[in-house]
């Protein structure tokens, strides 16, 4: 097992002050990624929609699906967002009973679930808008 240091000092033992910079950064990210996701998503649609306009007979089913509930979708990554924000906020503010540290485990899933559904999200809007584009240039 490597030891690994940090200007002298172990990495097991963070001050107080420390885990709750570490806490902090943890709840923000959890908050802002499903939000940046959602403006990008917000801001880029009515641009996509326009390009692919016209083509309803020949869109494949995952880009009508998300288009034709866009604010269904977008609802629900917020809703996602919330709820791993609030988790996370929870595990902010309640430290364990144990040994009064703040309880990492519950913020890197919150985190971890943030993030993933942030990328499922964005994955689905580019592949959603990606195909149509693509199958447009290669009938040319």
């Amino acid at each position: 097992m490597v030891d690994l240091h940090l200007n002298g000092r172990n990495n097991d033992s963070m001050t107080p002050k420390e885990q709750k910079i570490a806490a902090g950064l943890s709840v923000f990210l959890t908050a802002a990624l499903p939000t940046a996701v959602g403006i990008i998503a917000f801001r880029a649609e009515p641009i996509l929609a326009n390009i692919i306009k016209g083509e309803a007979r020949s869109l494949p089913a995952l880009t009508s699906f998300f288009f034709n509930h866009f604010q269904g979708s977008l609802l629900g990554l917020f809703i996602l967002g919330i709820l791993a924000t609030w988790i996370s906020f929870k595990a902010y503010h309640q430290p364990s009973v144990e040994n009064q540290t703040i309880k990492f485990p519950e913020l890197l899933v919150a985190l971890a679930f943030s993030a993933l559904v942030s990328i499922i999200y964005l994955s689905l809007f580019i592949f959603s808008t990606a195909w149509p584009i693509y199958s447009k240039i290669t009938e040319r």
